[in-house]
């Protein structure tokens, strides 16, 4: 299941329980209209805070690190792509007093309307990066069209070097 789905459905199955969650991810125009869309849809939650997600700088990476603990979430939602949300958690972790943090890759896009899922018959294929290529051709290109290949050629011959050192 993909954050898309899962974050949704635990606040509604967790709601009324006090817990709190921080948003961090997209951009300066698209957070605020995420987070109200968040504040309407999830009210068994309380939003602690909301940020931005271009850290451009350690001085501003650290700023922010200081506003997220300083609000003491729950779940910290980390909304700036695939692989860069990932790798932000695991560098930031060791500073971060949140018992909970994910990764959940274009969510905010999807809470501010600037995009929408694809019917329910392609995501069950896993085939909704198809349906985000053809709404932001520009921002997915590289990744989907370049990025995957060039995945599975690393892939290919990592098993190929492999092979080769175990006969």
């Amino acid at each position: 299941m993909v954050g898309t789905d899962f974050v949704p459905e635990m606040f509604q199955a967790t709601a009324d329980r006090g817990y709190s969650y921080f948003m961090l991810g997209a951009d300066e125009a698209t957070i605020p209209v995420a987070a109200d869309y968040a504040r309407r849809s999830f009210p068994g939650w309380e939003l602690s805070g909301y940020r931005h997600g271009y850290l451009t700088d350690g001085r501003i990476t650290s700023a922010t690190i200081e506003q997220i603990n300083a609000t003491r979430p729950d779940v910290l939602l980390v909304g700036m792509g695939n692989p860069i949300q990932e790798e932000w958690i695991r560098r930031n972790l060791p500073r971060l007093d949140v018992p909970v943090c994910m990764g959940i890759g274009g969510l905010f896009d999807y809470w501010a309307g600037n995009v929408s899922r694809a019917p329910r018959w392609l995501r069950r294929l896993g085939h909704e990066w198809v349906w985000r290529f053809f709404q932001q051709p520009r921002q997915k290109a590289r990744r989907y069209l370049i990025g995957n290949p060039l995945f599975l050629a690393r892939v290919l011959r990592e098993k190929a070097t492999n092979r080769n050192r175990i006969s």
